[in-house]
C-alpha cells in the first residue's frame, strides 16, 4: 500500500500553511522557461546549450511538512512510487525563486500577508510624498528668505534623494503589480495548454486500446 504524501507550503512571512492554488499544477517547466527569459532578446544567447536543462527527467520526491526550518518545504528523499510529487515541486521552487529574484521580496505569501505587504508599500509611498512636499515647501521657504548658497544646496540634494527614492517606491510598485497580472495570464495559458494536452491523450489512448 502506498503511504500517502501531506504536501504543504507555508507564508514566507507569516509561517502559517498555505494552500497553494490549484491551477498552479498546471504549470510545467517549459512555462516557467518562458517564464524566465529576458524580456530584450539577445543574440548572444545559445539557446542550444541550455536544451539540457529544459528537457530533463526529475524523480519524484516526497515532501512534508517545515516545522524546524523556515523554508516551507524540505526533500527527504527518492519517491518509489514514482509519481509527479518531486517534479511539482521542481516546478513550485522554481516558481517562486523566479518570483523572490525578481521582486526581492521571499515567495510564496500568503494573501493576508500580500496584501499586507502592498499596503506597507503604499504607506511608505505616501510618507515619502509627504516628506518631499514638506521639504520642498521648506527649500521655497528658504529661498524666499535668501538664506545661504551652501544651506540651499544641502536641502537640494536631500529634495533630488527623496526624489529618486519615490520613484524607486513607484516602480517597485508598478513591478510588483505588473508581475502578479503575468502570472495569472500564465496561469490561464497553462491551464489552456492542460485541456490540449488532456484532448491528445484522450486521443492517443482511443488509438492504442
Amino acid at each position: 500500500m502506498v503511504e500517502r504524501i501531506s504536501v504543504s507550503f507555508v507564508c514566507q512571512r507569516c509561517l502559517q500553511p498555505l494552500l497553494l492554488n490549484p491551477s498552479l499544477n498546471n504549470i510545467n517547466c517549459h512555462t516557467l522557461a518562458e517564464l524566465s527569459l529576458p524580456i530584450c532578446s539577445s543574440q548572444d544567447i545559445d539557446l542550444e546549450s541550455q536544451t539540457n536543462s529544459l528537457d530533463t527527467f526529475v524523480p519524484a520526491f516526497k515532501l512534508v511538512d517545515s516545522t524546524n526550518g523556515s523554508n516551507g518545504f524540505c526533500l527527504l528523499g527518492k519517491d518509489d512510487s514514482l509519481n509527479s510529487k518531486g517534479h511539482q515541486l521542481k516546478v513550485y521552487a522554481q516558481l517562486f525563486d523566479f518570483l523572490s529574484s525578481n521582486s526581492g521580496i521571499d515567495h510564496p505569501l500568503c494573501e493576508e500577508c500580500t496584501d499586507t505587504l502592498l499596503d506597507m508599500m503604499d504607506k511608505e509611498l505616501k510618507h515619502t510624498k509627504q516628506d518631499f512636499q514638506e521639504y520642498s515647501d521648506f527649500l521655497k521657504t528658504l529661498d524666499s528668505e535668501s538664506n545661504s548658497e551652501e544651506d540651499l544646496e544641502f536641502l537640494t540634494k536631500e529634495l533630488n534623494d527623496l526624489k529618486c527614492e519615490e520613484d524607486k517606491l513607484l516602480g517597485e510598485l508598478s513591478a510588483l503589480k505588473r508581475k502578479e497580472q503575468d502570472i495569472d495570464k500564465e496561469i490561464q495559458g497553462a491551464e489552456e495548454e492542460k485541456e490540449r494536452i488532456k484532448q491528445d491523450e484522450e486521443k492517443y489512448w482511443s488509438e492504442y486500446s
